[in-house]
């Protein structure tokens, strides 16, 4: 008995960076797959200005977004096609609203960006119909008095607190759930989270 699977995801985020001329098949790949289900297909702005030469005018875009305050409300997963790089940019604009992503190398295999070239079909296939198990990683925020890094102060790796180029070593002192933990004479601290950590070991 075979059962009849309804497609599951209806909205797709395309979160990208420019990727050399051998993917451009493979990019026609994705844009067919997520076509022919008829999903809604809302790119990062960049990026759709970088491939929107190569989409078929038969492909109906839904719309874009440049920041993480116009992501649509509908949104069921982010698509971030490139390497690890992208995918750890991609993850600043979802932040907290629990929007799963999922990483397709333009490239070589990454750790985080681990469907392969060979793989978009069937992964894409998986990802519409929801055969798939989201695994929850954790983000850093970055609360400070001075305006560091905007709307985008959010890691999934790590923050580094560093010295400048010009100054000697610097004392951090360091506090967790408001209780002091040490003070460290260093050149820097760096603050991990599993992902990253996982990813020093692995490289």
């Amino acid at each position: 008995m075979t059962r009849n699977l309804e497609p599951h995801t209806n909205c797709v985020l395309l979160f990208g960076r420019p990727f050399g001329d051998p993917f451009r098949l493979y990019f026609r790949t994705i844009m067919s797959r997520l076509a022919s289900h008829g999903t809604q297909i809302y790119f990062f702005k960049p990026f759709y200005e970088y491939v929107s030469e190569w989409i078929d005018d038969t492909m109906e875009i839904a719309g874009t977004f440049s920041t993480p305050d116009n992501l649509p409300s509908n949104a069921d997963v982010m698509l971030s096609i490139g390497g690890d790089g992208t995918f750890l940019e991609a993850v600043t604009y979802v932040r907290d609203k629990g929007i799963p992503v999922a990483g397709i190398n333009s490239g070589r295999m990454g750790f985080l960006a681990d469907i392969a070239k060979e793989n978009i079909s069937k992964a894409l296939d998986s990802i519409l119909y929801g055969l798939y198990i989201v695994e929850e990683r954790t983000l850093l925020e970055l609360k400070s008095d001075q305006d560091l890094f905007g709307n985008f102060n959010f890691a999934l790796n790590e923050i580094t607190v560093h010295k400048r180029d010009d100054s000697s070593m610097i004392m951090i002192k360091a506090f967790l759930d408001d209780q002091f933990l040490n003070s460290y004479w260093a050149d820097g601290l760096i603050v991990s989270t599993p992902t990253g950590s996982t990813a020093y070991s692995l490289s």
